[in-house]
């Protein structure tokens, strides 16, 4: 019996190992990495300059602000009077938006079978009114095969809104405990 070493051959073309590899993946990783933030910087930029003409529309005319800036998704979850209580809400506390500022903000592309798809930027800014600051955080969304962007999601955070709500909750527990003493009269 003849036994035969086993060789490994190379092949003739030369093939790249797996070490001289790694900076084409890196290279490729990273101009990946460049290109899609900056779709996603494009993306907060876009978004950002909507919710800033919103801010300034409130600014210039003393109001809570146009709901043409909802997307229909913002109004697929809330009822026009449920918006109404709350602008009345922020109104009360706060009074009129004097002013704003940027804080920070996220990018997602999401696509999904089960929500709405497509890129979501998340804004979070501090504002100041004339009677107190706080911080609105305001999600905006440009669904898939669309090209603007609308507000999908709007969030007020402030002591003055908390105290008012606050004193409202005491109120109510006033009036239950006011009408219970006098049923047992």
């Amino acid at each position: 019996m003849i036994s035969l070493p086993i060789q490994c051959f190379r092949h003739a073309t030369a093939r790249p190992s797996f070490i001289s590899s790694i900076p084409i993946c890196l290279s490729v990783f990273f101009v990946s990495c460049l290109v899609s933030g900056c779709g996603f910087v494009k993306s907060k930029n876009e978004a950002s300059e909507i919710v800033e003409e919103y801010f300034d529309d409130r600014i210039k005319n003393q109001n809570s602000g146009d709901d043409s800036f909802y997307s229909k998704h913002f109004w697929d979850v809330t009822s026009d009077d449920e918006w109404d209580r709350l602008k009345a809400l922020v109104d009360k506390a706060l009074g009129p938006l004097k002013g704003y500022s940027l804080n920070t903000w996220n990018t997602q592309k999401i696509m999904r079978t089960d929500a709405v798809s497509g890129t979501y930027v998340a804004l979070v800014y501090d504002t100041e009114y004339e009677l107190g600051t706080g911080k609105e955080s305001i999600v905006m969304l440009r669904p898939s095969g669309e090209e603007a962007f609308k507000i999908y999601g709007h969030r007020f955070v402030s002591d003055k809104i908390q105290a008012v709500i606050d004193e409202g909750i005491d109120r109510a527990i006033s009036e239950t405990e006011a009408s219970k003493e006098t049923e047992v009269e």
